[in-house]
């Protein structure tokens, strides 16, 4: 599998997260709902790291 296409996945992830966060914890404002992006994306790298895919520099 390319990692190309698992970027694309992950990334997919990421935003369905923040959008079902967004709802649930019913965020409002740009800071907010940016910061719960960058939280999701971190977790999702990290959980990619752990399982040994590593994508980008």
């Amino acid at each position: 599998m390319k990692k190309e296409y698992i970027l694309v996945k992950a990334n997919g992830l990421v935003a369905e997260m923040t959008r079902f966060n967004v709802q649930t914890k019913d965020l409002q404002g740009a800071n907010a709902i940016v910061e719960e992006y960058i939280n999701n994306n971190a977790a999702v790298h990290q959980v990619l790291v752990q399982r040994g895919i590593v994508i980008g520099n």
